[in-house]
C-alpha cells in the first residue's frame, strides 16, 4: 500500500506522562472469535459485565480486523467506573433475519450508563436486507442508546440497518460525530439518527445517505444543535412526526445549520399528524444547500393524510408549530415549488420567517425561481426569499426577529459535551489472527541542553494484519537516556517509502529524542537548539488523540526578540487531518501550517487553500487563529477563543510583500474577554488584496474590540468585500465597530454589540474612516459610512458563506476530508 496514495499514517499525540501498560480489555480475552460466522454474543457479555463493573480501568477493546457476529445484546449499567470507553476498531455484523434470536426491537442496547464514549473506525453492519422486504413487521433498530447521560459517539460506519441505525432515548448531553451512515435509497425506515425525549445533543460532521429521514428530531427533544451533515439519498433532516395517535408533543430550541441535501426527498422538514397537541418551536435551519431536492422546505400537519389508528379530525386539535426560521437557502428544486407550508386550520403555523432563500427549479436549466405555496401560515419573508408566498407579509424590518430562534444558533450551548475524563493508558490493542499487538502509552522527548525538553506522546491506529513498523526493530531503546533520533530517522524513512503499510508503531516506553536538524541559538551564556517541529510533504497525514503537547515555552516567552521555535508545524501536507489534542506553552505559534509567525498564535495558516477549522477550544497570548498570505477557502466554525487576540485575518503586507487572502468565512464563534474579536490588520506599504470575506453567527463576551479592520497604515492592500452578520455580545470598549483604511467595502447585518461596563445594556458605538458598504437596521453601533441598505442580494453571491458549492466553497465534505 503506497503512502502517497491510500494508506494512512496516523499519529495520536497523547498527554506528558509515562504509561503503564494498559488494563483494557479485550472480547478476545473472553472467547470472542472473530471470524463472522460464529456467534460472539456471550463473550461480548462476559467482557461487558466485567468492564462495567470496574475491570480494564473502564476500557473495552473490540480489535480490528476481526468480524464478530452478534445476536440481539443488551449493555447495561450502572456501571462503577466512568466513563467507559467502548473501541470498536473491528466489524459487528448482525445475524440474518432467519437467523435471528430474542428482541426485535434493536440489536445492539446501551442503556442507563453514564459518560459512555463508543468511538473507532470500525464498523457496524445491520445486515438489513433480508429484512426490508418485511416492511410491515417488527423490525430491529440497529444501535440504541438509552438513558445514557454524558455519551459520546464518534467515527464510526454504520450500514444496513434493518430499521432505523441509530436511536437516542432518554440521553441528556450527547455528543454525536464523524459517522458515516449508508443503506440503499429504496431501503424502508432506516433512518440514520433518530433523537427522541433529550436535550443538549450535538450532531457534527457525519455523511449519511439512508432510505429515509437522515436525522429526525422527535418529541421531548430541546436544545438540539445540527450541524456539518451531507445528507443524500434520503428524506432529509426532519423534526417528527410529531402527534402521532393523539401525542401530546414538545420539540424546542433546535439549530440545523450548514448543511447539505443532495438528491433527497426532502431538505428542511417539519411533519405532524393531525389529532395530536403540544408544540414545536424555536427552530432554526440556516445555511443550508440544496442539490436537486423534491421538497427543500416543507412544513406538513397532514402528515400521511392522518392514517393511524387513532387520529382524530384535523379540526379538533394539531401539534403548534411556531417561531422556525429558514435562512440562507440556496440550491435547487428537483419539483416547480421550492416552499410548500401545508398547515392545520385548528392551529395556523405562526412567526415562520423565511430570509435570504434563493431556490431555482433544477429542470429548467436557466434559473428559473421555485415558486412557494402555503395553507394556514403567518409570518414573513425577507426581500430575497424569492418563492412567492403570497400568505407571508413582506418584510424589511428584522428587529422583530430579535426574539427570534435563529439567535438560538449563535448562542454558547450549556453542558452539551460529554463530561468524560480523558482517556487513559493504553487505548488499543489490536488483533492479527489470534494474536494480539498491544498499543500503549509512549513519551518521545526531545532533549535540548540548557533543559528544554519537547515532548510527545505518540499512540498510532492502525489495521489489523497490519505490517506496521516499529521503531524499535530500527534500534530504539526507549529506556528515558538513550538518544533514539536516528532510530526513528530510520524508521519514518522505511514508513516513509511505504515499508509497513505506511504505518509507524512507537510502543510503550520513553524515548529520547534529539533535535535532528540543530540550529544554535544563542542567548547570553544560553545556548538551545530548536527542536523537529516540521512534518513536510506528507500527502494525507493524520494526527489526532486527547492528549497534549507541552512546549515548555515559559523560558522562551522573555526573549521575544529572538528566534523561538513554532510548536507543530505542517508545511506542504495536503489532506492533513489535525484533531483532538490539547496544545499549551508553545515558544511561538502553537500550530502553523506551511511557515511560523511571531507570539502564542493558536493556529496560523499560510499558503494554504481548502482548509476547515472547526470545534476547537483556543486560549493564548496572540491570535487564536490568523489567516495569512496566500491563502484560499478557508472555513473556521465552533472555535472558542478567549483570552487571546481573537481571529484574524494578517497581518499581511509586511515587508512591501504582495498579499492575497480571499474566500475566508468565520462562524458560529465564541469570544470570550479577548482583545479583539472579528479582525482583518495590514502593514504599510504592501500591495495586494484580501476579499470575499464573511464573519457570521459571533457571539461576544466583554471583547476589547469586536469588529475591527486596522488598515491605517497601509495604502495599497485592498479589503472588498467583506460581511459581517449575526454579531451578539458585549464590548468591554465603547466602540464595537472600527474601521480604518483607504477602500474598503463592508456590508454589517445583525450587529447587537453592548458595552460591558454600563450594565445596562447601553449599545456600543462604531467609528469609520474610508470605509465603503451597508448596513441593516440592526446593525446597531452607529456607522454614519455605510449606508442603510435592505438589499443584500448583490453581496451575497460573492460570499463564501453563503453561496452554492462551485469551487471556492467547501460544502462538499467528502472532497476535503481525508479518508
Amino acid at each position: 500500500m503506497s503512502l502517497k496514495k491510500t494508506s494512512i499514517l496516523i499519529f495520536s499525540v497523547f498527554i506528558l506522562q509515562i504509561f503503564t501498560y494498559s488494563k483494557a480489555l479485550d472480547v478476545t480475552q473472553y472467547g470472542a472469535v472473530g471470524d463472522g460466522v460464529t456467534d460472539d454474543s456471550q463473550a461480548f457479555l462476559k467482557a461487558w459485565e466485567d468492564v462495567c463493573g470496574g475491570a480494564g480501568d473502564g476500557q473495552l477493546i473490540i480489535p480490528a480486523g476481526m468480524a464478530f457476529m452478534l445476536q440481539p445484546l443488551k449493555f447495561e449499567g450502572s456501571c462503577k467506573s466512568t466513563p467507559i470507553v467502548v473501541q470498536i476498531l473491528g466489524n459487528l455484523v448482525a445475524s440474518s433475519r432467519g437467523k435471528w434470536k430474542g428482541d426485535k426491537d434493536q440489536w445492539i442496547l446501551f442503556s442507563d450508563i453514564e459518560g459512555l464514549v463508543v468511538e473507532g473506525n470500525g464498523e457496524i453492519n445491520g445486515q438489513g436486507s433480508s429484512w426490508w422486504e418485511h416492511k410491515g413487521s417488527s423490525r430491529p433498530t440497529a444501535l440504541k442508546f438509552k438513558s445514557c447521560n454524558n455519551l459520546r459517539l464518534s467515527g464510526l460506519t454504520h450500514v444496513d440497518s434493518a430499521m432505523a441505525h441509530i436511536h437516542i432515548n432518554g440521553c441528556n448531553d450527547v455528543t454525536i460525530s464523524n459517522l458515516r451512515i449508508n443503506a440503499p435509497e429504496s431501503s424502508p425506515n432506516t433512518d440514520g439518527i433518530d433523537v427522541a425525549v433529550s436535550s443538549n445533543v450535538i450532531i457534527q460532521d457525519c455523511v449519511i445517505a439512508t432510505g429515509d429521514d437522515c436525522i429526525a428530531i422527535n418529541s421531548g427533544t430541546a436544545n438540539i444543535r445540527i450541524s456539518g451533515i451531507d445528507c443524500g439519498p434520503g428524506h432529509g433532516i426532519s423534526i417528527g412526526s410529531l402527534g402521532k395517535d393523539g401525542e401530546i408533543a414538545s420539540v424546542e430550541d433546535v439549530c440545523v445549520q450548514n448543511c447539505n441535501f443532495r438528491g433527497t426527498m426532502n431538505g428542511a422538514r417539519i411533519k405532524t399528524w393531525p389529532g395530536g397537541s403540544g408544540y414545536a418551536r424555536r427552530i432554526t435551519f440556516n445555511g443550508i444547500t440544496l442539490d436537486n431536492v423534491e421538497n427543500p422546505i416543507i412544513i406538513d400537519q397532514h402528515y400521511n393524510n392522518g392514517d393511524s389508528d387513532k387520529s382524530t379530525d384535523d379540526k379538533s386539535s394539531a401539534v403548534e408549530v411556531s417561531k422556525v426560521v429558514y435562512s440562507n437557502f440556496v440550491g435547487t428544486s428537483r419539483s416547480e415549488y421550492g416552499v410548500n407550508f401545508r398547515c392545520s386550520t385548528r392551529a395556523p403555523c405562526t412567526e415562520i420567517f423565511l430570509k435570504d432563500v434563493k431556490i431555482e427549479t433544477a429542470s429548467s436549466g436557466m434559473g428559473q425561481v421555485a415558486q412557494g405555496q402555503c395553507l394556514n401560515v403567518r409570518g414573513g419573508v425577507s426581500t430575497l426569499a424569492v418563492p412567492g408566498l403570497e400568505c407571508l407579509a413582506l418584510s424589511t424590518d428584522m428587529l422583530s426577529w430579535g426574539t427570534m430562534p435563529e439567535q438560538a444558533c449563535m448562542l454558547p450551548q450549556q453542558s452539551v459535551q460529554p463530561n468524560t475524563r480523558p482517556l487513559q493508558d493504553p487505548l488499543w490493542v489490536y488483533g492479527s489472527r489470534g494474536e494480539r499487538l498491544g498499543v500503549y502509552g509512549v513519551v518521545l522527548t526531545s532533549l535540548i541542553s540548557f533543559g528544554f525538553s519537547y515532548v510527545l506522546v505518540f499512540i498510532l491506529k492502525f489495521f489489523a494484519y497490519s505490517k506496521a513498523l516499529d521503531v524499535t526493530q530500527h534500534g530504539a531503546v526507549g529506556d528515558g537516556v538513550t538518544d533514539d533520533s536516528q532510530a526513528f530517522l530510520k524508521a519514518w524513512e522505511a514508513v516513509c517509502s511505504g515499508t509497513g503499510d505506511g504505518q509507524l508503531i512507537v510502543p510503550a516506553g520513553i524515548f529520547k529524542v534529539l533535535a535532528i536538524d540543530p540550529i544554535a541559538v544563542q542567548r547570553g551564556l544560553e545556548r538551545r537548539q530548536k527542536p523537529m517541529d516540521s512534518l513536510s510533504d506528507i500527502e494525507g497525514l493524520v494526527v489526532d488523540g486527547n492528549g497534549k503537547i507541552n512546549g515548555q515555552g515559559s523560558s522562551w516567552w522573555q526573549h521575544k526578540g529572538s528566534s523561538r521555535p513554532t510548536g507543530l508545524k505542517f508545511k506542504n501536507c495536503n489532506n492533513l487531518r489535525l484533531r483532538g489534542l490539547t496544545h499549551v506553552d508553545s515558544a511561538m505559534a502553537h500550530i502553523h501550517i506551511n511557515e511560523s509567525s511571531p507570539n502564542t498564535d493558536g493556529i496560523d495558516i499560510a499558503a494554504s487553500s481548502n482548509v476547515v477549522i472547526q470545534d476547537c477550544v483556543i486560549a493564548t497570548g496572540d491570535d487564536c487563529i490568523a489567516i495569512n498570505s496566500g491563502t484560499a477557502n478557508i472555513r473556521i466554525s465552533g472555535i472558542d477563543c478567549g483570552p487571546g487576540h481573537g481571529i484574524s485575518i494578517g497581518s499581511l503586507g509586511k515587508d512591501e510583500g504582495v498579499a492575497s487572502v480571499e474566500d475566508i468565512c468565520v462562524q458560529n464563534c465564541n469570544f470570550r474577554g479577548t482583545m479583539n474579536g472579528a479582525r482583518i490588520k495590514t502593514w504599510p506599504g504592501g500591495s495586494g488584496y484580501a476579499r470575499r470575506i464573511t464573519f457570521n453567527g459571533i457571539t461576544l463576551d466583554n471583547v476589547e474590540n469586536p469588529i475591527i479592520i486596522d488598515q491605517h497604515y497601509n495604502m495599497e492592500i485592498l479589503i472588498n468585500p467583506l460581511m459581517i452578520s449575526n454579531f451578539v455580545g458585549t464590548s468591554r470598549s465603547e466602540y464595537g465597530v472600527q474601521h480604518e483604511s483607504t477602500m474598503h467595502r463592508d456590508f454589517s447585518e445583525r450587529c447587537e454589540n453592548k458595552t460591558a461596563s454600563s450594565g445596562m445594556g447601553q449599545v456600543a458605538q462604531g467609528q469609520c474612516l474610508n470605509v465603503r458598504g451597508g448596513v441593516t437596521t440592526l446593525a446597531v453601533p452607529g456607522l454614519e459610512c455605510l449606508a442603510l441598505s435592505t438589499d443584500w442580494g448583490h453581496c451575497r453571491n460573492k460570499l463564501v458563506c453563503c453561496r452554492s458549492n462551485q469551487g471556492s466553497q467547501i460544502h462538499d465534505r467528502r472532497k476535503i476530508r481525508y479518508g
